[in-house]
């Protein structure tokens, strides 16, 4: 993985995930497996045509080990003994199979396509042999009999039409003079004129068809789509790469090429069928005999995917009737996958420390990160130990988390430093996040590991509380207010058999989840998680800050005086609570729904204490929206409406 960062201030710092391409930026040992791949493609000992596994779960550094590869053979301007370089006698391309996935994509043809083309294939050529329905038309020369004898039928064919017309000449004549007879030379004359003209008249008339020496035929060729055919066209254009007839798009020529290498990527990405057809294509090419191949020229397929993943699919497959006939599970799709793979280049997962490593890096690299911690006596090691749990395997994983943080840091600092004192949408209060850098690491974890419970979290926050009690401490799911009970047994919990202490328990896609709730344990969290879930705060909320938290835990315990002296006054003041006051306690009143039936009743009793502090035109407000109907128990009823407030 590579690092961009910005320079200015002003703008956002990242991390952008990219497969390295140099030695020196190895940060996980991939230039180890680079060096392996080099072996495995380079050996005199294995006579291709041949295939490499690559093979390792998603963002393990495929991508990475075939770029350093690629880099290191660009790279190397050493020379054999018979003086070519690595890169003259080795030739890569690489072929991304995601790119070309999709219901009207033929994964064959595609691969066929790039390799022609980055051999120096003509666009047009490919076009017209793959796609296209091709008319061609071309003159024939007609042999010397059947020219002679179409020459001779074309004389005859005229006689009878000649005669028939002459005897209609004789007739009409004749029938003239019988009319009109005449006599003398004169007469005569005239006939024999008559006749003569009308001769010369049909001789003009009546002719012989012309033959022509040659004849048109027309061939219709249909797109190629038979193994054979395809293998012809790659023969074709290798043949001309090898002799020096094409060359590559960057002007590179294939007289002293050795092999061709022919990177796969990204071929787990795929549905079952279209991995299924993209390895019957390599299956295809790299069954090419070696006699028909040019002299001294061999193909190797380098194939990345993840083969679980791979395996998987094509057992699923098998029982949609799309995968081949020997595959009915995941043991036989490994052994279909032998007979793909010649090597394997397996890739483990990463220590986790070395994730952490690797997060450390990340964030010291952005600019601002580290001065902006160690001035909230954070270190980059506290923070990273917190996102970067034992459930991050991959780099990619960590990078995401890393970012996810990073950019909610930045938005939080420009809000809360460039909205104080507006009311403009989008503000924060002075430290309502960047006072919390762990918790905002931790909640980046959350978001970028586990999305869905990520966003109940944004629509209820104290979620995250009752979810920790009731997976990780284990407490009773009928302590949690109603409305986050029912989506706990809906979502992320199912009962036990048979158990009577604990009868419910994380749901098995929860479990992880559960684990990485266990290691916040000891978080202190903020008393109210909204604006780091949100990043943005109303402008009441805004106005009173963190007073708005300490408000809303006198609310929740029933402590009048508390919320009386969140708001700067005693309990003898008994003046009117000001709008934004009485605001900002309605919208407190409304988020009741989330607590718990003793919280509320705690609130409820505050409320109607302080009923006659609300300006009059909020109290309807305050009466229709929750304490009426949805706040209040029914054991405090007598309480309220009798003891506390006559005028409810």
């Amino acid at each position: 993985m590579s690092t961009e960062t910005t320079d200015s201030n002003n703008l956002m710092p990242s991390s952008l995930d990219r497969p390295i391409s140099s030695f020196e930026r190895d940060a996980f040992g991939h230039r180890h497996f680079a060096y392996a791949l080099r072996s495995l493609i380079e050996s005199e000992t294995h006579s291709p045509p041949f295939s490499v596994g690559l093979l390792g779960g998603w963002g393990t550094g495929k991508s990475t080990i075939k770029e350093l590869y690629i880099r290191d053979l660009g790279n190397d301007a050493r020379k054999n003994h018979s003086a070519h370089t690595r890169s003259e006698r080795f030739h890569s391309i690489t072929f991304n199979a995601w790119r070309f996935g999709g219901k009207d994509q033929d994964i064959k043809r595609a691969l066929l396509r790039q390799v022609f083309l980055e051999l120096g294939g003509d666009e047009e050529n490919i076009q017209d042999s793959l796609f296209r329905q091709i008319n061609e038309t071309h003159e024939d020369p007609k042999g010397f009999w059947q020219y002679t004898w179409e020459i001779i039928k074309a004389w005859a064919m005229p006689i009878p039409a000649f005669i028939l017309s002459l005897l209609l000449l004789l007739g009409l004549l004749s029938l003239v003079l019988w009319l009109f007879p005449l006599q003398g030379d004169l007469s005569q004359s005239i006939v024999i004129l008559a006749f003569t003209g009308a001769y010369s008249y049909l001789l003009k008339q009546v002719k012989s068809p012309p033959v022509a020496a040659h004849r048109s035929v027309t061939r219709i060729a249909l797109p190629s789509t038979t193994a054979e055919q395809y293998e012809d066209l790659l023969l074709d254009q290798i043949a001309q790469f090898k002799s020096g007839k094409s060359t590559t798009p960057d002007g590179k020529k294939g007289k002293n090429c050795e092999r061709l290498i022919v990177f796969v990527d990204d071929l787990d990405r795929l549905s079952a069928e279209e991995m299924v057809l993209g390895l019957d294509a390599v299956r295809t090419f790299m069954e090419i005999p070696e006699a028909r191949l040019p002299n001294g020229l061999g193909l190797v397929f380098v194939i990345s995917c993840d083969e679980v993943k791979v395996a998987d699919a094509l057992a699923k497959g098998r029982r949609q009737g799309d995968m081949p006939g020997t595959v009915f599970s995941q043991t036989d799709a490994r052994r279909y996958l032998d007979r793909i793979f010649q090597f394997r280049l397996e890739i483990p997962p990463f220590p986790r420390n070395d994730m952490r490593q690797y997060a450390i890096k990340q964030l010291i690299e952005l600019p601002g990160i580290e001065s902006d911690l160690r001035s909230r006596s954070v270190s980059i090691d506290t923070l990273v130990d917190r996102m970067i749990h034992v459930g991050v395997h991959d780099p990619r994983n960590a990078l995401q988390i890393v970012n996810a943080f990073v950019q909610a840091w930045w938005l939080a600092k420009k809000r809360e430093t460039e909205e104080i004192g507006t009311e403009r949408p989008g503000g924060l209060h002075e430290g309502a996040v960047t006072m919390h850098p762990i918790s905002l690491g931790s909640l980046s974890a959350i978001k970028v590991n586990f999305p869905d419970f990520y966003r109940d979290l944004q629509n209820d926050p104290a979620l995250l509380q009752c979810v920790t009690d009731v997976m990780v401490r284990g407490k009773p799911l009928q302590e949690q207010p109603i409305a986050t009970r029912q989506l706990l047994a809906e979502r992320y919990l199912r009962k036990r058999d048979g158990e009577a202490d604990m009868p419910y328990e994380a749901r098995p896609e929860h479990r992880a989840l559960r684990q990485y709730l266990s290691s916040l344990i000891d978080l202190r969290w903020p008393d109210s998680l909204q604006s780091l879930l949100l990043l943005s705060e109303d402008p009441i909320t805004r106005k009173f800050g963190s007073k708005a938290t300490a408000i809303y835990a006198s609310l929740v315990s029933g402590d009048k005086q508390g919320v009386l002296e969140g708001f700067g006054r005693h309990i003898d003041d008994v003046s009117t609570f000001k709008q934004d006051e009485g605001r900002l306690l309605l919208q407190m009143v409304e988020e009741l729904c989330h607590e718990t039936e003793a919280r509320r009743t705690n609130a409820s009793l505050v409320i109607a204490d302080l009923v006659d502090y609300f300006p009059e035109d909020m109290s309807h407000l305050l009466f229709g929206s929750c304490v009426v109907n949805s706040m209040i128990l029914p054991n405090s009823d007598a309480v309220i409406y009798g003891e506390r407030s006559e005028g409810w």
